[in-house]
């Protein structure tokens, strides 16, 4: 489980900085939470 804070709390909207650093949070999870190429899936 991960888990990130922000300055701006959940008003990402609010801080230019926060949104990039939450969208960037967010593609690293997403490709970390994924298979690899030909593996299967983990439940």
């Amino acid at each position: 489980m991960d888990w990130k804070g922000y300055r701006s709390g959940h008003r990402l909207d609010l801080r230019q900085e926060d949104l990039v650093q939450a969208n960037d949070d967010l593609r690293a999870f997403i490709l970390k939470a994924t298979p690899g190429k030909g593996m299967a899936a983990k439940y």
